[in-house]
């Protein structure tokens, strides 16, 4: 197995390098937005003025017109600046127009010889801080959005990863373990749900007026195609999101005309409606050492805001030496969002809440 590297602003160069044995660096013209001269002028700066030590000290030293804006928010985008930036991607992008600003500037400032800051030693000998195994940037699920336009896939990590605890409870088998089922038995169709993220869709024209649309789906192991004919189309296409993890129900096999696997759509679920489907009880321990009178009030009023689920809402007390039942006076019920469960594991911790599945 070969691993890629997301591409990195001090080692990366135009084209796909092996770093060591098994790891290859992403290449910079490979970047979506980025293009062959600005990947060459970039690897002419470091060779010729040095490494670079931040986004600012970068657009201090590249030619501002031949990496323009455009080129530099993808290389933000996908994760060229994580070594070199104590600021998130997000952070940077908004950032990105006074960097280029302050950047014009000094280079203006070096070449009327205004500056003595910027001597030929600060150019060439540029302190870049290494961070640690322990402090490796992680992407929120928003910037692994925009890592995957600009670089065709996801490479720091996956929008499933989140979940995965969760979907284990669920029971759901992975896109590789369903493919390895459909070639190690006889039976090479069966009916399935999956989970997923779409990446890509198109459509197909199946007769005179007739139109599929297929979607590829990843699961962080494997990618399939989920076909929606034209009428399941029509009722679930506006759940049909790139990067959402979705839940996909149909039968699924291996297609004879390409060998991908793949699945015949027959219901859509968003990750918010699985919860609903099949979720058994929310399960809430509020410890004795942590809790109190105000943290149960803030609780109350978080339930209160997402009181139109029909998933129960299990309360317990946890001591040093035992959990028990809270009982309340009426059952409580509630729409399971993401919102709702880190706003109640702000106050509780996160071992605190999770959704029990049947």
């Amino acid at each position: 197995n070969v691993k890629v590297n997301l591409p990195e602003i001090n080692q990366s160069n135009y084209k796909f390098l092996p770093l060591e044995e098994g790891v290859i660096n992403y290449g910079l013209g490979a970047i979506k937005g980025v293009g062959e001269t600005a990947a060459y002028h970039i690897e002419e700066i470091r060779i010729d003025k040095g490494r670079f030590a931040s986004i600012e000290d970068f657009c201090s030293k590249v030619n501002l017109t031949t990496v323009n804006s455009g080129t530099i928010e993808s290389l933000i985008c996908s994760g060229c600046f994580d070594n070199i930036s104590k600021k998130t991607r997000l952070e940077n992008l908004k950032f990105l127009n006074n960097y280029i600003s302050q950047g014009h500037k000094k280079q203006i400032d070096i070449a009327s010889g205004q500056s003595e800051l910027f001597s030929e030693n600060a150019d060439t000998i540029a302190k870049v801080e290494s961070f640690s195994p322990e402090t490796l940037y992680k992407p929120t699920n928003d910037e692994l959005t925009k890592e995957r336009k600009v670089l065709g896939c996801y490479l720091s990590n996956h929008p499933i990863n989140v979940y995965k605890s969760e979907l284990s409870e669920m029971k759901l088998k992975s896109l590789i373990e369903i493919n390895n089922s459909i070639l190690n038995s006889e039976n090479s169709k069966f009916n399935s749900i999956i989970s997923g993220v779409i990446i890509d869709s198109r459509s197909q024209k199946i007769s005179k007026n007739k139109f599929i649309t297929i979607y590829k789906v990843d699961d962080g192991s494997q990618q399939i195609n989920v076909s929606f004919y034209e009428d399941k189309y029509l009722k679930y296409k506006g759940s049909l999101q790139e990067d959402h993890v979705l839940f996909f129900s149909g039968e699924v096999y291996i297609d004879d005309y390409d060998s991908q696997l793949s699945m015949r759509a027959e219901k859509l679920y968003t990750l918010t409606e699985a919860r609903e489907k099949y979720s058994k009880h929310l399960s809430i321990v509020l410890s004795s050492e942590l809790i109190s009178k105000e943290k149960i009030h803030d609780i109350k009023n978080i339930i209160d805001k997402h009181d139109s689920g029909n998933t129960r809402v299990v309360l317990s007390y946890k001591t040093r030496d035992f959990i028990a039942p809270i009982n309340a006076d009426k059952e409580i019920y509630v729409k399971i969002t993401d919102n709702l469960l880190s706003d109640i594991k702000s106050i509780t911790g996160d071992d605190s809440v999770s959704i029990k599945y049947q």
